[in-house]
């Protein structure tokens, strides 16, 4: 009764306390069942201090590629990229007052200049063109108000911000081009540059002609190249290089035996089918609509086929790792290629009054061209839905089996003559064809296979064995040295090094992208694994055509490369080899006596060599390779002045111009001026936006998200 009393007395105590604990019981709720580690909307970072939240985000990528087949990693640095752009375009749009109405946005998506982006998302595949008529729909739905479909109204929405985005782009990059000039001085430099020619004598002495063993690269020469070269070496971000050891799963002889007898046990079916297509794609195989040559069929039948009957089946044979039988379904002489040209009415073969209404406008067509009234040609420039073709009187020109679509394919090489014409349905709707001629290389038979294909795929028991065998190794030696020592002398492991990682890379190497490759990465970012680990997750890489886990990755940190100048050891192949030249090229250059080349090349055991015509737009001459500082040389010389030594790219050269072939004047400069100002427009759009970006703050925190 005592603790009762005090808690009434103190009630207003026990209010704050639960209420306290409400609160945090609703911040959890909030944080667990939102978002990534935490926060009901985490901010992904931000651009100029303009924030880019985890829902905006996650909304964007839904409504956008809810349907996409494409990677989502790829896609998530796709629209992170969108997002940054979009922040930094606003911040300039709105420091000049550039502003997209709402008449202009409505003719961006519906009127005479459609944006970019609608045109992307709105290009019907089959023809190329903007699909109107769909575009249409949207347009009645919004102003009718009936646009009420959610998945679509998100889409619109974020279709349209990307629609604003790019046209303030457009905006920007205009301003700026229209700015860009060039001068008449630049012009006349680079006319003498291409078109001057000069030619000349040379001496070159490679580098070889001093031994590595007598040049000293130190890491303090590294520091000073790398010191010297700022901006080259320079990293925006943080990377790490992956070690990784890769067990490759391949399949046993039991393994193989499976599907070897899987086939024995189809091949009396098979043989008795009626329906050999359907047969074969309903157990993973295919009948081609071609008739193959000889030559082209697999190696193991090639002298087999010719002498089967037709309907007979192979024995199951191996190709390209897999077991394969084949059917022989008919065997005849065929065309090598075609000339044909058609008319094309369009029809959905779904459509059965659309199809039959375009076949009797081809009969009709057929009527006239028979009665010689009017040319083919001019009745498919007239006629033809297929604007390509339609414009040069239908020709198609000449094509080999398989290019046309089957049914077309089917007439022109089996079912009709030279000088016949034809009508045939196909999924582009309805052709009138007039095959012109027939190619026979030779008379030899061809023959039309059907084939059945059993890929050998190792079994659980076998990828589970290797996985063992991984995770023991991984289990046993937790430091990139004891792995490294482990597997030493095994020709079936190897261990590779990945190119330098960004955080929010998702391929590793050789091994490829998916998320298999993105949890690598993650590993290899956490802060809590050091230089030399080893991961202890074993990662199995998914061969994605056949479905089991074709290799086994152990995975390690080989060493982390910090924001800012690159260090000598991440660049020191790269500079060890620009350094080492450039010392064997003095060192070449303080052995050389006098001017005269003959003697030169005779102190240095080489020859004496003539470039001929070399200018900056063959700065390759025959001979002399890519050596631009050589031309560049010989082309300020005088007229049998000798060079001082050059070091150029492959050894130190000196030269002696011979002759020279002037440029001659400037002509149309106007003509010129605005061909090489539009050069350069075409790179403003890209060129400014990595400019903007440079000049801007990004915080980028998906790493820290879990993403």
């Amino acid at each position: 009764m005592a603790l009762i009393g005090t808690i009434r007395k103190n009630f207003w105590f026990v209010l704050i306390v639960l209420g306290i604990a409400l609160a945090s019981f609703v911040i959890m709720d909030m944080v667990g069942a939102n978002g990534p580690q935490g926060g009901l909307n985490p901010v992904m970072g931000s651009v100029a201090g303009e924030k880019i939240n985890y829902q905006e985000f996650t909304n964007a990528q839904n409504a956008l590629y809810s349907n996409s087949g494409a990677d989502q990693n790829a896609i998530r640095n796709i629209l992170w990229d969108f997002f940054v752009e979009k922040a930094i375009v606003n911040k300039e749009s709105d420091a000049l007052g550039m502003r997209i109405s709402g008449e202009e946005l409505m003719d961006l998506q519906f009127g005479q200049n459609i944006s970019p982006v609608v045109q992307q998302n709105f290009r019907d595949p089959q023809t190329g063109q903007i699909n109107t008529a769909n575009l249409q729909q949207f347009k009645d739905a919004i102003e009718n108000g009936t646009f009420t479909n959610q998945q679509l109204r998100a889409f619109w929405a974020e279709q349209e911000k990307q629609v604003i985005k790019t046209q303030k782009q457009t905006k920007l990059s205009n301003m700026v081009s229209k700015g860009l000039y060039t001068p008449t001085w630049m012009l006349e430099e680079n006319h003498n540059g291409l078109n001057g020619k000069v030619d000349f004598n040379y001496v070159k002495i490679p580098f070889d002609n001093i031994p590595e063993a007598d040049i000293e690269v130190t890491d303090s020469d590294i520091q000073n190249y790398i010191n010297t070269n700022k901006a080259r070496y320079r990293k925006s971000e943080e990377t790490r290089v992956a070690k990784y050891l890769v067990h490759d799963v391949v399949a046993t002889s039991a393994d193989s035996s499976i599907f070897r007898n899987e086939l024995l046990n189809l091949i009396d079916t098979f043989s008795r089918s009626n329906n050999d297509s359907l047969f074969a794609v309903s157990q993973g195989g295919s009948l081609p609509n071609v008739y193959f040559a000889q030559a082209d069929l697999p190696e193991s039948v090639r002298d087999i086929v010719p002498g089967m009957e037709e309907g007979q089946v192979t024995q199951p044979y191996l190709d390209n790792g897999t077991f394969s039988v084949l059917k022989l379904v008919d065997k005849r002489v065929v065309a090598d290629s075609v000339e044909a040209r058609h008319v094309l009415r369009r029809a959905d073969p779904a459509n059965p009054a659309q199809i039959a209404s375009a076949r009797a406008y081809c009969d009709s067509l057929l009527n006239v061209v028979r009665s010689g009234s009017q040319s083919f040609a001019d009745m498919a420039k007239a006629n033809s839905e297929d604007t390509g073709s339609g414009a040069k009187g239908g020709d198609l020109g000449t094509f080999a089996q398989g290019a046309m679509v089957p049914s077309f394919n089917d007439f022109c090489f089996t079912g009709g003559d030279k000088g016949d014409y034809g009508i045939v349905n196909s999924r582009f709707g309805v052709h009138l064809i007039h095959i012109q001629d027939k190619v026979y290389n030779n008379r030899d038979s061809k023959y039309k296979v059907a084939y059945i294909a059993k890929a050998i795929v190792p079994s659980e028991e076998t990828q589970n064995a290797v996985n063992d065998n991984v995770v023991e190794l991984v289990e046993a030696n937790r430091t990139i040295a004891e792995l490294e020592a482990a597997i030493s002398g095994n020709p079936e492991l190897r261990l590779e090094s990945s190119p330098s990682l960004k955080a929010n890379d998702f391929s590793i190497g050789t091994l490829g992208s998916g998320n298999t490759a993105r949890d690598m990465v993650k590993w290899l970012f956490d802060s809590d694994n050091g230089v030399g680990d080893v991961s202890p997750e074993v990662y199995g890489m998914r061969n994605q055509a056949l479905y089991y886990d074709d290799k086994y990755v152990a995975l390690a940190l080989e060493s982390i490369e910090p924001k800012g100048l690159q260090s000598i050891n991440s660049v020191r192949t790269e500079v060890e080899g620009i350094l080492l030249n450039k010392a064997r090229g003095e060192k070449i250059i303080a052995k050389i006596n006098g001017t005269d080349l003959g003697t030169i090349a005779n102190d240095f055991g080489t020859e004496l060599e003539s470039a001929i015509g070399a200018n900056f737009s063959t700065a390759n001459p025959e001979g002399l390779g890519f050596e631009p500082e050589v031309v560049a040389a010989a082309s300020n010389l005088d007229l049998n002045a000798v060079s001082k030594p050059i070091i150029g790219k492959t050894g130190v050269f000196v030269v002696q111009p011979t002759n020279k072939t002037e440029a001659g004047a400037l002509s149309n400069v106007p003509f010129l001026r605005s061909s090489a100002t539009n050069s350069v427009r075409g790179q403003v759009n890209f060129k400014l936006m990595e400019a903007l970006k440079s000049n801007v703050e990004v915080s980028d925190k998906r790493v820290s998200l879990d993403l």
